[in-house]
């Protein structure tokens, strides 16, 4: 009996520690101690400050503890460490909190999602968040449940979406925080002048294409007008893609987290340089039927269109490059790329820096 009361009182003594305030949110990475959030911080750059691990000593690491779920589904999920307690869930929907020496269990709440809930990739939960005393959690069936961090018990249960819909909540759905935002007013030039209503003014000067399309300016000929096409189609479809990559994230002058997936896995800048080179094929500004100063005209504009967007890919490098990550992106890029795979084919070394 008193070994019971001993533990109690020591559960208490360690969740009253659990109060997380939304200034120690704002200033999370003032406690590498701990992980707040999702992502560490709202930087978002999943990155730790602790030096005690460092390449010398990695390998005298041994396993202190091991948690062992009661759950046979697959684990995506980033858990919380508030003052010493491990916040984490296992599939499909319990939250579990350990002692983060230990590895004792604190206490366990289960959710029993509707057998309704209709899931395409598993039944998979991405983790908690945390604000005072309370942790939340969205479910597989559409719900969104409050839980007490000291006790593990239920405070309220919300209804978000209809399970028999096919919604669910596995979180985390966005990640489209702003990390940073474009510092130059150089950079908010060179980008705002792309759009309207700054757009009309720009390229009312750079009007490389007020002349015959690529159907006209080429040479008859089935064959060559088909595989001029699909390079033109091609590069639009890349346009596309690269767009749709960013989802929610988009975003000209802020940083909302680094794209590595789609057409950013074999360049920087696949939108910039697919738009530009469709630009060249479509107008061919080089085969103007009027005359050959006229070709040289346009083709000097289009190059300064050119130029306008090669300076936004150096004004948003700059910006990103405050980031570790992106750091680490464009070194992948330069080893890895498209073009360090090119010159690869021809027995060259990619640059110490540089590349699309």
């Amino acid at each position: 009996m008193m070994r019971r009361v001993l533990a109690a009182l020591l559960l208490m003594g360690v969740s009253l520690e659990a109060q997380v305030s939304f200034d120690r949110l704002l200033r999370s990475d003032g406690e590498p101690q701990n992980w707040l959030m999702y992502s560490g911080t709202f930087k978002g750059h999943r990155y730790t400050e602790l030096k005690q691990i460092t390449p010398e000593n990695v390998r005298n690491l041994e396993p202190q503890w091991v948690f062992q779920a009661r759950s046979l589904e697959k684990f995506e999920a980033t858990p919380l460490v508030v003052d010493g307690v491990l916040y984490t869930v296992q599939p499909p929907n319990d939250i579990v909190a350990l002692d983060a020496h230990t590895g004792r269990i604190y206490w366990a709440y289960s959710y029993r999602p509707s057998p309704q809930a209709r899931l395409c990739c598993g039944r998979v939960n991405r983790g908690l968040a945390i604000l005072g005393d309370s942790l939340f959690m969205g479910t597989i069936d559409g719900h969104l449940v409050a839980v007490n961090a000291k006790s593990g018990r239920l405070i309220w249960d919300a209804a978000l979406a209809r399970p028999e819909a096919g919604y669910s909540l596995t979180l985390r759905i966005l990640d489209t925080h702003i990390r940073t935002v474009e510092p130059t007013a150089f950079g908010w030039i060179v980008c705002l002048i792309c759009y309207q209503p700054f757009y009309s003014v720009t390229f009312s000067y750079l009007a490389f294409s007020d002349r015959a399309r690529w159907q006209a300016a080429l040479p008859e000929g089935y064959l060559l007008q088909s595989l001029w096409g699909f390079a033109i189609l091609f590069c639009l479809f890349i346009y596309a893609w690269s767009t749709v990559c960013f989802g929610l994230r988009f975003s000209n002058l802020t940083h909302r987290g680094i794209i590595t997936s789609g057409p950013y896995r074999w360049m920087k800048h696949p939108a910039y340089v697919s738009k530009n080179v469709s630009w060249w094929l479509i107008s061919v500004p080089f085969l103007d039927q009027a005359s050959y100063a006229e070709a040289i005209r346009y083709s000097i504009l289009l190059l300064l269109v050119n130029g306008i967007y090669l300076l936004r890919a150096m004004t948003e490098e700059r910006h990103l490059s405050w980031d570790r990550d992106y750091v680490a992106y464009k070194d992948f890029i330069r080893r890895e790329g498209l073009w360090a795979r090119i010159l690869n084919l021809f027995g060259r070394r990619p640059a110490a820096s540089g590349g699309l």
